[in-house]
């Protein structure tokens, strides 16, 4: 078995992927884990420290963080994303009011987020064309 199977696009882990979710809606995601989610989810756990340690820190905050870190790190953009009728923008804003709104939504995003395979090197080759 050759290992260069494994082998990720690193770049295409941080700054996303585009993947369609219907035949007019687009979603550009990066990968979980990537560092800027790191990050961003070791600096909003900061004050939060002895609860984790603890274990006393409420799932509804480590829910909020989450949401607040995909929608900053792994949510990057979308097109083609409509909500009651309207077309939606993307901001940031408007993807953590998503993600916390639409627990389904979260986690199609979690599971695009979390497949290794969207961030082959081959596949991120060949969704650009080389």
């Amino acid at each position: 078995m050759d290992l260069d199977r494994f082998q990720t696009n690193e770049a295409a882990e941080t700054e996303g992927v585009w993947v369609d979710l219907s035949d007019t809606a687009r979603v550009k995601v990066a990968r979980l884990n990537n560092p800027r989610y790191q990050a961003h989810v070791q600096a909003a756990m900061k004050p939060y420290r002895h609860q984790v340690r603890a274990g006393t820190l409420p799932d509804s905050v480590l829910e909020k963080i989450t949401i607040e870190a995909m929608a900053s790190t792994i949510l990057l953009d979308w097109k083609g994303v409509t909500r009651a009728g309207k077309a939606l923008k993307y901001s940031s804003k408007a993807a953590t009011e998503a993600l916390t709104d639409l627990r389904d939504f979260r986690e199609c995003i979690a599971e695009i987020a979390q497949s290794a395979e969207m961030y082959r090197q081959q596949a991120v080759e060949d969704a650009s064309g080389n």
